[in-house]
């Protein structure tokens, strides 16, 4: 029963995570449609001999690519693993090759050092070729008298145009952890 319970949370959860990334059509003003790709449905066996990342990271690739749909760019199938300290890493694979392409994902640019967006801060739709990351930090000191944190996020946005991410712009906001 308790088993049941926890799956049917787990479910739940990655409902409302998924339907939060299907809705989102900007973020921060950059929109998605903006950068188009056509939606393909099937995929190649994935070859994780394509890429260093395959041998390392064989289980969390194989497994996320197996159970994923497409995903991003039309034909690719992200997928994520922790990093440590709050940073995740990942890699994508070609859903038309099997072919396993590194993302830019760095300290810099994905690590999370407080709370904001429920610790989502990696962003991309199946029908675009944006990718959207953040890196958020701590400002100051944490205000007891309420109960809040200032913290900075810094928005990267790439573009996939086939062959590598390319940087778009950069936007820096303050915001109040979560």
């Amino acid at each position: 029963m308790k088993k049941t319970i926890l799956t049917l949370a787990i479910s739940f959860a990655s409902l409302n995570f998924l339907n939060a990334q299907i809705t989102e059509t900007s973020i921060e003003g950059v929109n998605f449609s903006k950068y188009p790709a056509k939606v393909e449905n099937s995929k190649a066996k994935l070859n994780l001999a394509s890429h260093s990342l395959g041998k390392t990271y064989k289980t969390a690739i194989y497994q996320q690519y197996k159970s994923e749909p497409i995903n991003f760019g039309g034909h690719y199938v992200m997928t994520f693993w922790g990093a440590g300290m709050g940073m995740t890493n990942g890699a994508m694979v070609d859903a038309k090759t099997g072919g396993i392409i590194p993302l830019p994902l760095t300290d810099e640019n994905a690590i999370r050092d407080c709370v904001y967006n429920d610790n989502d801060n990696i962003f991309h739709k199946k029908n675009s070729n944006l990718l959207v990351t953040f890196k958020c930090q701590r400002i100051g000191e944490y205000n007891e008298s309420t109960n809040t944190q200032k913290i900075k996020l810094t928005y990267y946005y790439y573009k996939w145009d086939g062959k590598k991410f390319n940087l778009i712009t950069t936007k820096t906001k303050n915001a109040v952890e979560d």
